[in-house]
């Protein structure tokens, strides 16, 4: 029997995904830094360093930055890039959307009383009063808040080429909460701003990721009124009132693939992975299954769906590699924890598991056989 919840499922999960990436969490996928013998621990005081670091963050008059953050929430994966302005003294700020793989090309412009967004992809504007206090730029407010985060100084390493001081960041909330969370800061040793922010949030069901990157970054420097105006085109129009896609649990194989529109993997995969349950989101722009299997003691994921494969996301990255899945080529992250593959062989697929590499290339290629 399958049970329907239209909103509240995919809500969680965003939620989730927004607070670790607005906070202190997250995680990183990013090519780890060089060491770098240009200075070392013991020439350096770190006391000296972190209190820098949180004074810097902490009395910014204005910044202007490019952010890409780039993540994975199960075997999820998304990246977006934002050219950021911020003025602290008259609390204003302008967010122009670079790229990005998930979500729309907005525009949104935020004072004390109003937040104006514009979507160029659909010519909609919204706008919306706020009161309260509000935070201009909640992740570097949380980084600079030593009752959310505390700071262990490890050394110098490089970063894209550029020296950087290294924070091993520890959340105050950690000790509240059933996963874990890691957070590592690399910072700009002559502007004390950060540079990259890489974190892991673990839980007993989920691995939530995130690398955020700051480039062409101009602090304390005087930006135009204009700036924060924007011009929406005079036929724009109010976004119709967003309803959410439908959201279907299945605990048998049989109804799932009577209710799927889309080719299934098998109810038995290699390795002795057997299923357990499934879940159909099914949206006005979005249609996608998500399969969860186990062997009795390790648990897989594998989700299949309609949107395109897009591979460019993947051989950009660092953290992936080619590989060949049958006749088919996919991409592979791999760490000591967990694996994660993406491929598409006539719709696209990712697996995601705390299994061995090979493990997940037998299933991934007993999948592609089918």
């Amino acid at each position: 029997m399958a049970s329907t919840n239209r909103r509240p499922a995919v809500l969680v999960i965003l939620l989730a995904a927004a607070l670790l990436t607005s906070g202190i969490a997250g995680i990183t996928f990013a090519e780890t830094p060089s060491t770098t013998d240009a200075q070392t621990t013991e020439e350096l005081d770190g006391d000296e360093v972190i209190d820098s670091f949180v004074e810097r963050l902490s009395t910014l008059e204005t910044a202007e930055f490019t952010r890409t953050s780039e993540s994975e929430f199960g075997n999820e994966t998304s990246t977006r890039t934002v050219h950021v302005f911020a003025d602290f003294g008259d609390f204003q700020k302008r967010t122009e959307t670079v790229n990005t793989t998930v979500g729309s090309n907005t525009t949104t412009v935020m004072n004390e009383s109003t937040v104006l967004t514009y979507n160029a992809d659909e010519n909609t504007v919204t706008e919306f009063e706020v009161s309260g206090d509000r935070i201009l730029l909640p992740t570097l407010n949380a980084l600079s808040n030593e009752s959310l985060v505390s700071y262990e100084f490890t050394g110098t390493e490089t970063v894209e080429g550029e020296n950087a001081y290294v924070l091993e960041g520890t959340p105050q909330l950690q000790g509240e909460t059933e996963g874990e969370t890691s957070l590592t800061v690399y910072v700009d040793t002559e502007t004390y701003f950060p540079v990259r922010m890489e974190s892991e949030s673990t839980g007993e069901k989920y691995t939530y990721s995130s690398t955020i990157t700051h480039r062409n970054v101009t602090l304390d420097e005087e930006i135009p009124d204009s700036t924060f105006e924007l011009d929406v085109p005079a036929d724009a129009s109010e976004p119709s009132e967003y309803v959410g896609p439908d959201v279907s649990s299945y605990e048998s194989y049989d109804n799932l693939s009577t209710s799927a529109t889309l080719s299934l993997p098998a109810e038995e995969l290699a390795a002795g992975f057997n299923f357990e349950e499934g879940t159909i989101v099914d949206g006005e722009d979005y249609y996608s299954i998500s399969l969860r299997y186990t062997d009795g003691e390790e648990t897989i994921s594998v989700n299949t769906r309609t949107d395109s494969f897009n591979e460019s996301i993947y051989e950009e990255s660092d953290r992936y590699e080619a590989v060949e899945i049958g006749d088919t080529m996919g991409y592979r992250y791999a760490s000591d924890e967990f694996t994660s593959l993406h491929w598409a062989d006539e719709q696209a697929y990712s697996l995601y598991g705390e299994i061995e590499n090979e493990t997940a290339m037998d299933i991934a290629e007993s999948i592609v056989a089918e």
